[in-house]
């Protein structure tokens, strides 16, 4: 059961903050990052003031929206991602092209014979990234301001959407303490009209996003790292390019003698230079295995059927003055929902992401009330989508065409419901 510790977390005050997220006067950009050879759009990639914690990550379909304090526009801006060359442009020049900013990245194509191969295997490279976490991740902690969405789909259909941007104190890596959150301001949103007789919540999505943070819950939750080579195959895959650094691809999967258990398999890219790990994207081996429903949910009603069709997880980190820091998270499950009696079985998809936009080594602890606790529901604690300019100046990840379109059909309701309520107080 220790192996399951992680699993379990996956399921259904404004202090310490830097001094220009007070900022009144800020530039914004925006714009789209694409594949330079196919023109496909570059989701998650890097979107980061050059020099400064300041970023964000762009969306499924490549977009971004950056909102940058006045005191940093002689800077640039660097746009990155795994496998790709960084491009860095000035922001004057961003702002003048704004909204319509193409940023193309060429792959990185780099000589086989300028990489260093490693003596030993890929299971002493990877202890090796662990044993040197402290030193590559830094023994202070960390105040950080991050960006969380999460959704439900039912189908194609987004019947549920929560956003907040958080406060988080990143506990040092030296430490057994646990990282806290609190939720700065949030809104949410639920579409009735796409609600039957399964409505799915989101437990503990914000927690479940900081255990992402592979360095701090190694490996992948409770497998002590002295045992992971007798659950685990490791084997080297092909090196990868990341913010122009040579990255060495681990990839790893369960081994055949513990497939009764449900493990996970995936990749881990680690650093040549420092041996960090910079990104890890894993998924959990859930397929056509009925019992994987149990890691998940909590409750369902009687006589539904729950089948876990995928679960993926990712988390990324950044450098920044020769040191690591956790960046972006993000998990997506899927399931498939089979009522007696129907011929059709129900499709839902369960997203969250976090995204740092900034950090600062000027700790505030997060007073206990105001902390999220690992089992709360995000949607019931944030407000509903009112105000188009919500966020005022903090930077979140830009929502995706669909889910923009959701907002504000629901958006509409709401107002609508909202004065007709008022003309029937106005009546009484």
């Amino acid at each position: 059961m220790k192996k399951y510790i992680f699993l379990r977390l996956l399921m259904l005050s404004f202090v310490g903050i830097p001094w220009w997220l007070n900022a009144q006067n800020y530039t914004t950009i925006q714009g789209r990052v694409i594949d330079a050879s196919n023109h496909h759009p570059v989701a998650a990639a890097s979107v980061q003031v050059k020099g400064t914690p300041i970023g964000i990550v762009t969306n499924g379909d490549g977009q971004f929206l950056l909102k940058i304090p006045d005191g940093f526009q002689q800077d640039s801006v660097r746009f990155s991602y795994v496998g790709f060359i960084p491009v860095s442009i000035g922001i004057r020049e961003l702002v003048a092209r704004s909204p319509k900013n193409i940023i193309r990245l060429h792959p990185a194509i780099y000589n086989l014979n300028d990489i260093t191969i490693l003596s030993g295997n890929a299971y002493d490279l990877v202890q090796s990234a662990f044993a040197n976490t402290v030193k590559n991740y830094g023994k202070k902690p960390v105040q950080m301001t991050g960006f969380y969405r999460e959704f439900i789909k039912k189908g194609n259909r987004y019947i549920a959407i929560s956003e907040a941007v958080l406060n988080l104190v990143k506990a040092s890596y030296s430490s057994f303490a646990s990282d806290q959150a609190a939720i700065l301001k949030g809104r949410g949103i639920v579409d009735h009209s796409q609600i039957d007789t399964l409505f799915m919540k989101f437990q503990g999505g914000i927690t479940s996003a900081l255990t992402l943070d592979v360095m701090k819950n190694p490996f992948i939750g409770g497998t002590p790292l002295n045992e992971i080579g007798a659950y685990y195959t490791f084997t080297y895959g092909m090196p990868e390019m990341i913010d122009n650094r040579l990255n060495y691809v681990v990839d790893f999967d369960q081994r055949p003698e513990t497939r009764g258990e449900i493990m996970f398999r995936g990749k881990i890219y680690i650093d040549a230079k420092t041996e960090a790990v910079t990104r890890m994207e894993f998924n959990m081996n859930v397929e056509n295995r009925p019992e994987a429903s149990d890691l998940f949910i909590l409750k369902k009603p009687h006589g539904v059927r729950v089948d876990v069709v995928s679960a993926h997880y990712e988390v990324n980190y950044k450098e920044e003055r020769h040191r690591w820091y956790y960046n972006y998270a993000s998990m997506e499950v899927k399931f498939k929902c089979k009522w007696p009696k129907h011929w059709f079985s129900s499709y839902f998809t369960v997203k969250g992401e976090l995204a740092i936009t900034d950090h600062s080594d000027n700790i505030t602890p997060i007073p206990p009330h105001d902390r999220v606790k690992w089992n709360e529901i995000v949607s019931d604690k944030v407000t509903n989508f009112k105000n188009d300019n919500f966020w005022e100046s903090y930077n979140v990840i830009e929502p995706e065409k669909p889910i923009d379109q959701v907002i504000k059909k629901i958006a509409k309701q709401l107002k609508r419901e909202e004065i007709r309520a008022e003309k029937e107080t106005e009546k009484k």
